[in-house]
């Protein structure tokens, strides 16, 4: 081992760096140990395992694990160890650690009360199958074995297995993983991205919960065996992809969202996603059948709130998990693409995720829109123009040319409240003229149904339809605006205010040599915003 204690009480192993071990990186095991501090440590090439803490009340924080018991049964115990992290004690707390391309178990813990929470796992079994990228288990249900311990905020990335490192010949790699005769533990909060299974609840385990997790890309995204008391899995998000896995119990096959093997858990208030494919989702009778959402919930009498959304993708639309592996929060900028979230909801801009959260969007082939060439704002409706036309216009902004041989009809597309009378297009970008005009800061959303001539890209590709798309209303006025007036001859008083505004502000013009004036609003870079005559 690179560092080995034994028997020890309140030791602290701090900012080292050990490379190879022949064995452990850092081993602490005896009958009495207590009160560990494992922090800041790099340990790389460790060939069975990274860090195995066999004592109480200690802490493992902030290590970086690489690069463990790569080569296959290096492990020096058997299947049991190669785990980037492995402590076995109560009131153990493991937060914070990255652990990176490991033989077996990313973090393996026997133990009550333990904290695992804010790590960040890449790549774990990749020597060793049936494991996961967070994994616990027990001998005995009888004893309290890890129950008490939390599995909260981490996130976790691709554990598919290796098959050559089991008996059986598919992957079996999970997210996180809890196995026989577990009870009494919290999985919360938790990210999982790519694995052959998101999370299990192994046969012969107790009253665990699973809450508040998301879970993408996987050949089984949730499975539940047969348990001695009720589990519960509520508030998560399953989301297919496209992508197809060899698991345990199939090959090639479509991912499959929820599996039951002869049990009864409480489940409720999920998402469950699946653009590919709108059956074969659920095995509600442990018979290897899947079925539908309807078919699952008449089998189960659960999911009474939860929803389902088995609709096809829009043409080049793109999913994407966007999460924060940091102790900051982190601001995502969008760009001007535009988004929905699991549940439909429009999003673009920048987004901001809290420390180890996550959310997945879906990319739709617009941009940000905006209202062009409005009128100076004022308490009354917006007045703007648009060529010849005194009317307000919308401008759609794509991300390529649009072929310009092809423009849908007006009556293909909604603008809230609002008629579409004009449609033209140039480029990348699509104006509609509107028969009314909105009022500063109105909510608008603009909505596109193909019609007789669909929207087309310049290589000919369909653009999918879109539904309730946000459309930004707002002008803001600031004190180095530029304002000019110009008269027939003299010079005329100007007086602006509140300024600075929100978009709503008032112009008095006096010493008016005749009874019209034309006021023009322009940016700060010289652009003609909007003008008016008064």
């Amino acid at each position: 081992s690179g560092i080995y204690c034994y028997n020890s009480r309140n030791v602290t192993i701090d900012n080292c760096s050990i490379n190879y071990a022949e064995a452990y990186g850092i081993q602490v095991r005896g009958g009495n140990q207590s009160y560990y501090t494992i922090t800041n440590n790099k340990i790389k090439g460790a060939n069975a395992e990274g860090i195995v803490v066999y004592a109480t009340y200690s802490t493992i924080e902030n290590n970086q694990v690489a690069d463990i018991a790569l080569l296959e049964n290096l492990g020096m115990n058997g299947s049991e160890t190669s785990s980037g992290i492995r402590f076995v004690g109560s009131n153990i707390t493991c937060r914070y650690n990255r652990i990176s391309n490991v033989g077996y178990n990313g973090i393996f813990w026997q133990g009550v009360n333990a904290n695992i929470s804010f790590n960040y796992i890449n790549g774990a079994c990749k020597v060793l199958d049936d494991g996961g990228g967070i994994y616990t288990w027990s001998g005995d249900y009888a004893s309290p074995g890890s129950a008490g311990s939390v599995v909260d905020h981490n996130i976790i990335l691709n554990v598919i297995g290796n098959r050559t490192g089991y008996r059986s010949k598919p992957d079996f790699g999970y997210g996180i993983y809890i196995d026989q005769r577990i009870h009494g533990v919290k999985v919360t909060n938790n990210t999982i991205q790519r694995v052959s299974g998101g999370i299990i609840l192994n046969m012969d385990t107790g009253s665990n919960l699973v809450d508040g997790n998301t879970v993408m890309n996987f050949a089984m995204a949730m499975q539940v065996g047969k348990t001695r008391e009720v589990a519960k899995v509520t508030n998560n998000i399953f989301y297919a992809t496209q992508e197809t896995y060899d698991f345990t119990w199939w090959k090639t096959k479509p991912q499959r969202i929820f599996r039951l093997t002869h049990s009864k858990p409480t489940t409720n208030n999920n998402r469950y996603v699946s653009h590919y494919h709108a059956t074969e989702l659920f095995d509600s009778n442990s018979d290897g059948y899947f079925e539908s959402f309807e078919q699952w919930k008449r089998g189960t009498s659960q999911d009474a709130q939860s929803t389902i959304d088995v609709t096809p993708l829009a043409a080049g639309a793109t999913e994407t998990l966007f999460f924060n592996d940091t102790k900051a929060k982190k601001s995502i900028n969008l760009g001007t693409s535009v988004y929905k979230d699991v549940y439909g909801n429009t999003v673009s801009g920048t987004i901001i995720l809290a420390p180890f959260t996550s959310k997945i969007l879906v990319k739709s082939t617009l941009k940000s829109a905006k209202i062009s060439n409005q009128s100076i704002a004022t308490s009354q409706p917006v007045r703007g123009e648009v060529g010849n036309n005194s009317r307000s216009s919308i401008l759609l902004l794509f991300d390529e040319t649009l072929g310009e041989e092809n423009i849908p009809q007006p009556a293909d597309f909604t603008a809230s409240n609002k008629t579409v009378v004009e449609v033209s297009l140039k480029g990348a970008e699509i104006y509609l003229g509107l028969d009314s005009d909105y009022l500063p800061e109105e909510e608008i959303f603009v909505s596109y149904q193909s019609g007789q001539m669909p929207l087309k890209d310049a290589s000919g590709r369909t653009v999918g339809s879109f539904t309730d798309y946000p459309v930004e209303n707002r002008i803001v006025v600031e004190n180095s605006m530029k304002m000019m007036i110009a008269a027939d001859s003299g010079n005329a008083e100007l007086t602006i205010y509140p300024n600075p505004s929100n978009g709503v502000f008032h112009v008095e013009a006096g010493n008016l040599q005749d009874d019209k004036c034309e006021v023009a609003l322009y940016s700060m870079t010289g652009e003609l915003v909007a003008k008016k005559v008064l």
